[in-house]
């Protein structure tokens, strides 16, 4: 699930959403745990530097997923102008 997060964020720079990860992730209302200050207070796992070291190395479980969602706040609204690219955990991911 955090590799497919982190995919979602190179799929975005692809397309042009942003120059860097950066630009992508503080763009604003974009990623939750930025907009409520989590971000700023969680010290990266292991399991997370690994899930991002398996996104840049070019594992895209997400098919180019560019947005995704939890099932029970957006899924309708995605699905109407998005195409389905995979589901996993508590997300579901569009392109």
């Amino acid at each position: 699930g955090k590799t497919m997060v982190a995919d979602v964020v190179l799929n975005r720079i692809e397309a042009g959403f942003g120059d860097s990860v950066k630009d992508v992730v503080f763009a604003e209302g974009q990623f939750d745990p930025v907009a409520s200050g989590y971000y700023y207070m969680v010290n990266p796992s292991e399991s997370t530097r690994h899930a991002v070291y398996l996104a840049i190395s070019g594992n895209d479980y997400t098919s180019g997923a560019r947005y995704f969602c939890t099932p029970t706040s957006g899924v309708e609204y995605f699905s109407s102008f998005l195409t389905w690219t995979a589901t996993h955990g508590g997300h579901v991911f569009f392109k």
